[in-house]
């Protein structure tokens, strides 16, 4: 548990290292069990966080209305979204979130629309259309400009072409990274197709959860030529 922090009422930024260094120099991350419960409310001027939360700390984010950046990582098995943490609320002032644990895709539900930067470090299963889905909660974030999402290699996607359009909804994305997605087959050029219309993209990564499963030649030359010209 960390403690000690709830009289730095004028904090702004707080990063708290999650590694520890051993006797022979070798890092490794430890658990800290997130803040006690009194300190996170205290911290009203926070406008960056970094550091391993509990499941008490994250019911108390959306007390935070001056955070614009947010990373964190939980503790134990728990898989951050609504069903699993009760009462998570992000604040409307958020930019940038970073969740380095398993995330519920409805998790994005809950963040403002506002946001320009998001990092998700593994998406856990989740349905494969509706509200709570992943691709129709990235089409309520019109004003991304980084997108990074890393899925479980389990994670099932939607065979409807028109579905991937919410993967560029926002048209202001220079960044866009998707990690171990296994697209149906037939979608990829639907993807391909949405990525051009982006006028400002400078950075984009596709890596497939199963390369042998993608037929690679629905981007051709002339794909890439569009895309980068």
């Amino acid at each position: 548990m960390i403690d000690g922090f709830s009289s730095l009422v004028h904090l702004q930024h707080l990063d708290v290292q999650t590694m520890k260094l051993t006797a022979n120099n070798q890092f490794y991350e430890c658990s800290t069990g997130g803040f006690s419960g009194a300190t996170l409310p205290h911290l009203q001027h926070l406008t960056s966080l970094t550091a391993r939360l509990s499941v008490e700390n994250l019911q108390q984010l959306g007390e935070l209305s001056c955070l614009q950046q947010l990373s964190f990582a939980v503790d134990g098995n728990v898989a951050i979204g609504p069903s699993h943490v009760p009462g998570l609320a992000f604040p409307a002032s958020l930019t940038y979130l970073g969740i380095g644990s398993d995330t519920e895709a409805g998790v994005l539900s809950l963040v403002p629309t506002g946001l320009r930067g998001l990092w998700l470090e593994r998406v856990a299963d989740g349905p494969v259309e509706g509200p709570s889905s992943l691709l129709y909660c990235m089409s309520q974030l019109q004003h991304l400009t980084m997108l990074s999402v890393k899925c479980s290699s389990s994670l099932n996607w939607p065979a409807a072409s028109s579905a991937y359009s919410a993967l560029t909804a926002s048209s202001n994305l220079a960044d866009m990274r998707l990690y171990r997605c296994n697209l149906p087959k037939g979608v990829w050029p639907h993807v391909w197709s949405a990525a051009r219309k982006q006028p400002h993209l400078a950075r984009l990564t596709f890596s497939p959860a199963d390369p042998n499963a993608v037929d690679m030649a629905v981007w051709g030359a002339t794909d890439m030529y569009s895309l980068v010209s």
